[in-house]
């Protein structure tokens, strides 16, 4: 079990999250294919008149 702890919550409470390990995993790869489909993009509009 990880726990998040989000300090700088509106009404000024800490506030803490439970993940378990498998939805951590699962945040994790969607962060990650996120950050990758970004990086291609990139690639791609930086290199747009070499590939067409």
């Amino acid at each position: 079990m990880f726990y998040l702890e989000n300090e700088a919550a509106s009404d000024g409470e800490s506030r803490r999250y439970k993940f378990n390990s498998s939805k951590l995993a699962k945040l994790c790869h969607s962060l990650l294919r996120t950050h990758i489909n970004n990086r291609m993009l990139n690639l791609i509009a930086d290199n747009w008149d070499s590939i067409f």
